[in-house]
């Protein structure tokens, strides 16, 4: 099962760095957004980071198979 943030470990891997301060710089200077916790941990959402890395997964890319016809008749959406 995959964690919605980064493990320890894999930030470490990412970043090559082990101090959180260091951590943030490399985030900061690969334009990463990461926030800090309470307790001086840094955390880098998961989506984040496989966005930086290309691998982003297929299922958020990709956009849902809307029935333009129904919705139309519905009155949800117009024609355009």
């Amino acid at each position: 099962m995959t964690t919605l943030m980064l493990t320890a470990d894999e930030l470490e891997r990412l970043t090559g760095r082990k101090r959180p301060t260091a951590q943030q710089a490399w985030l900061r200077r690969n334009g990463i957004v990461h926030r800090v916790n309470d307790c001086g941990e840094v955390i880098v959402a998961r989506a984040i980071a496989e966005r930086f890395l290309g691998v982003a997964p297929a299922a958020a890319e990709r956009e849902p198979d809307l029935d333009w016809p129904a919705l139309r008749a519905a009155g949800i959406v117009s024609r355009q």
